[in-house]
């Protein structure tokens, strides 16, 4: 059986982003058992044929030993997390971010509910700019003393300074056979990410933000990027 998890298990999927309907083909590459503070989580890895290709899936629930798919209890509503790309903060623990603290406060809060999917996008670093774009905003932040929104706005090439899609965790869904039936409770502090689920077909019906306190190296971006989302969102 484990031998069988190594073998590349690959499926095309169709999946509306942010334009016409594509086809991308979605390989299962391995699964395994993650042992966390917060209990058991099943860890998958899947290549997409898209623009971040690696994408790590941890999953709350039993698991089907015969085809690896996650089987979810609750065929009503499924607790969903996207996380983003973050090595200086997650791997090297730079103070001035949050994301760390917002995986284990996921975990938690997955673990607590007793099922759901985090879908982790490590090559959207720096809101899917790049890991360089993410070490001048940090440097940026440094010496002028200003948060991570205008640091990125100073960085960037273009008044977009937001390059994430999410089609890939659409995707993902519809590789585990998650019917649209099925409605979402995403667990975001930015909006803009249910827009997705809605051009595929799954409601979105609750949205629970990822509440990390505040430190003092932290609360200045915190408040900029809830001021900008809230302004971009109206």
């Amino acid at each position: 059986m484990l031998r069988r998890t190594l073998k590349p298990a690959p499926k095309s999927i169709k999946v509306i982003g942010t334009r016409a309907p594509r086809k991308y083909k979605v390989v299962r590459n391995g699964i395994g058992v993650l042992t966390t503070r917060f209990g058991k989580f099943w860890q998958y890895n899947f290549v997409i044929s898209d623009k971040w290709r690696n994408y790590s899936v941890i999953v709350k629930a039993d698991v089907d030993i015969r085809t690896f798919t996650p089987i979810f209890n609750n065929k009503k509503q499924l607790t969903v997390r996207i996380d983003s790309g973050c090595e200086s903060g997650r791997v090297f623990g730079d103070l001035t971010c949050d994301c760390a603290e917002q995986m284990q406060l996921s975990l938690k809060a997955i673990a607590h509910i007793g099922e759901g999917i985090i879908v982790s996008v490590p090559h959207q670093d720096g809101r899917g700019m790049g890991r360089a774009f993410k070490l001048a905003t940090l440097w940026s932040q440094d010496i002028l003393k200003i948060n991570t929104v205008e640091a990125a706005a100073l960085v960037a090439s273009s008044p977009n300074f937001d390059a994430r899609t999410y089609g890939g965790v659409v995707m993902i869904l519809k590789y585990f056979h998650i019917p649209k039936t099925c409605t979402i409770r995403l667990t975001t502090n930015n909006s803009k990410r249910a827009a997705v689920f809605s051009k595929n077909g799954y409601a979105v019906t609750e949205q629970t933000p990822v509440a990390a306190r505040p430190n003092k190296y932290t609360k200045i971006h915190l408040q900029a990027k809830s001021n900008h989302f809230s302004k971009n969102d109206g």
